[in-house]
């Protein structure tokens, strides 16, 4: 019994070391989900461009469209997710083993 009393009371005797751990997974928590908001989002648009042709204005296609997502800030926040998790994670392994 003593021993479950211990462990029970161990995240209060380190307030600062398990502070941090909570700020640590709330910043995961919103970088997963702006990560899956970044995601989702993209810029399409299709490459035409008005020529003059036999004297009438025209739109003409492009080769190319452009498709832009945001990728890059989804893969961004995905890594600042992955770090906050892992030093949760470190955190939690090198605490002190005074019980």
């Amino acid at each position: 019994m003593n021993n479950i009393i211990r462990i029970l009371q161990m995240p209060f005797k380190t307030p600062r070391i398990v502070w941090f751990q909570f700020v640590l997974a709330g910043v995961a928590a919103f970088a997963f989900q702006q990560s899956i908001e970044f995601g989702e989002e993209a810029y399409s648009k299709e490459g035409t461009y008005t020529k003059l042709i036999d004297g009438e204005y025209t739109e003409v296609g492009t080769d190319v469209a452009v498709t832009a997502g945001y990728n890059g800030g989804a893969i961004s926040m995905g890594l600042v997710c992955c770090v906050c998790i892992f030093l949760v994670i470190w955190i939690e392994v090198h605490k002190s083993k005074r019980v």
